[in-house]
């Protein structure tokens, strides 16, 4: 589990306490999960769960991981 940080900003807590953000926030937690992952845990559309975690990631509370590449077929 990675360090856990105080955070006193107001919008930052804002963003991250909007329901569905914290719910990522929360998946996050335990592992790494895609987008993918993510939709199906929260039962929300990928598009929703990506434009929520962009928004994480512009306030700085999560870190995008690597891309993996996927083979066609």
């Amino acid at each position: 589990m990675k360090d856990l940080e105080v955070i006193y900003d107001p919008p930052i807590i804002k963003i991250a306490m909007e329901k569905t953000r914290n719910a990522i926030l929360q998946a996050l937690k335990i592992r790494e999960m895609s987008i993918e992952d993510l939709s199906f845990l929260l039962d929300k559309d990928p598009s929703t769960v990506y434009r929520h975690v962009k928004k994480l990631e512009e306030a700085g509370l999560i870190l995008p991981a690597k891309k993996e590449k996927r083979k066609k077929g």
